[in-house]
Formats: structure tokens, C-alpha cells, sequence
């Protein structure tokens, strides 16, 4: 995706789960219990994309991971009160995510799927 579109989808994403929700539940439970709270159904919908827009399964490798780098954002989120490290780490995971699924899909094409070289 282009780097206009990773910086508004991390920024908003940022916006809405550390700024308004991790924020607004840290007020009436634990920031570990708001963080995961949080990166939970957040880990979920990332985990759920390609069930949508691919027509494919569950993710459970994607669901792990955005959790992780959610637990990771949620935790600079919650010692620093800024979303500039959440995302920084939300940005910079998109863009080394859209590098990976391009290289895929790039190899992919190069040898017909099967990652054998193209026989012309």
C-alpha cells in the first residue's frame, strides 16, 4: 500500500484504540488488563482480513503477531501518554508487513506459486 495510506491507517488505528479506547479503560482497570483488553479485538480484526478481503482462513500467525506489536503499542501508549510511539511501532510494523506480503507475491508470480523457477 502506498506510504500515505500506512501513515493514515496507523495513525487512525492509534487514534482510536490507544488515544480513545486503552485510555478510556485504563481509567477503570489495570493498564496491563487495559492493554490487553484492548489488543485482543484489535489482534482479532487484523487476524479476521484475510477472511474478508481474501477469501481465505483465519490467520492465526497474523492474530499472534498483532498482538505483540498491539501489547508493544499499548504499553509505550500507556508510559509515555503520547500515541507517538504507538505509532511509530504501528507504522513502521505495516510498512515491514506490506514489504513481506509484496515480496510474496512478487515471488510468487516470478515462479508460478510453486517457487520453482519459470520453465519459458
Amino acid at each position: 500500500a502506498p506510504f500515505a495510506f500506512q501513515v493514515y491507517v496507523s495513525f487512525a488505528e492509534e487514534y482510536l484504540f490507544r488515544d480513545q479506547l486503552q485510555r478510556y479503560l485504563q481509567q477503570k482497570m489495570s493498564a496491563l488488563l487495559a492493554i490487553g483488553s484492548v489488543s485482543f479485538p484489535f489482534a482479532l480484526i487484523h487476524g479476521l482480513n484475510p477472511v474478508l478481503f481474501k477469501n481465505s482462513s483465519f490467520d492465526w500467525s497474523w492474530f499472534v503477531g498483532t498482538f505483540i506489536v498491539s501489547c508493544a503499542a499499548g504499553a509505550a501508549y500507556g508510559r509515555r501518554g503520547s500515541l507517538a510511539g504507538a505509532f511509530g511501532l504501528h507504522l513502521g510494523y505495516n510498512i515491514i508487513a506490506s514489504f513481506s506480503e509484496f515480496q510474496s507475491v512478487f515471488t510468487a508470480h516470478l515462479t508460478d506459486g510453486d517457487f520453482r523457477p519459470r520453465r519459458e
